[in-house]
C-alpha cells in the first residue's frame, strides 16, 4: 500500500490525485504536465517554483473526521473546473499527505458538482482509479451534505460557474 502513495492516479484525463511527495518534486510534475495544485493539509506547503503561486490553490484542513472540509468544496471545484477549462494544455494535481483522504473528498466533490454522480458513486468511482482512495468518515458525510446542497442532478452546471467567493 505505501508503494502505491508514491504514485499519481489520473482520475480523469487532466486530472491527478496523489501525495504531498509527489507534488514537491519539480520533476515528476514536469513529467506529468501539472500546470495547477490543489494542496489540502494543516500546513502551508513547499510547492515548486515550476507552479507559479497563481496557479496554486491551498486548503488549511485536517485529516479528521470533525474538520470542515465543506467550507472549502466550492472554491476547489471551482479552481480545478477554471484550469481545466482556461487551457485544454492545463493538468491539475490534487494533493494532501497521503492522497488518501482530504485530496480525494475534494476531487470526489469536483466529480459531484461536474457530473451527476451521487456521492457514494463518486468515491466508488474514483477507488477504481486510485485504490488507496478512502475519505475519512466525517469527509464522507460532508460530500454528500454538499452533493444534497447542489440538488440533485443537472444543478451541478449552476455551482461550476460560482466564484470561490460565492457561498451554495
Amino acid at each position: 500500500m505505501v508503494a502505491l502513495t508514491l504514485i499519481p492516479s489520473e482520475i480523469l484525463p487532466r486530472l491527478f490525485l496523489s501525495n504531498y511527495r509527489t507534488a514537491r518534486d519539480a520533476e515528476k510534475l514536469g513529467a506529468l504536465g501539472i500546470t495547477h495544485v490543489v494542496s489540502a493539509l494543516d500546513y502551508t506547503p513547499v510547492l515548486p517554483a515550476c507552479i507559479p503561486p497563481e496557479q496554486r490553490l491551498f486548503i488549511r484542513v485536517e485529516d479528521v473526521p470533525n474538520a470542515d472540509i465543506l467550507k472549502h468544496l466550492a472554491q476547489t471545484t471551482a479552481f480545478i473546473d477554471d484550469a481545466l477549462r482556461a487551457d485544454s494544455s492545463n493538468r491539475v494535481l490534487v494533493h494532501c499527505f497521503q492522497g488518501v483522504s482530504r485530496s480525494a473528498t475534494i476531487v470526489c466533490a469536483y466529480l459531484v458538482a461536474s457530473t451527476s454522480m451521487p456521492a457514494d458513486y463518486a468515491v466508488k468511482f474514483v477507488q477504481t482509479r486510485r485504490n488507496i482512495v478512502c475519505p475519512n468518515s466525517g469527509f464522507r458525510s460532508q460530500l454528500k451534505q454538499y452533493a444534497r446542497r447542489l440538488g440533485g442532478p443537472n444543478v451541478h452546471r449552476r455551482l461550476i460557474k460560482r466564484r470561490p467567493t460565492e457561498s451554495l
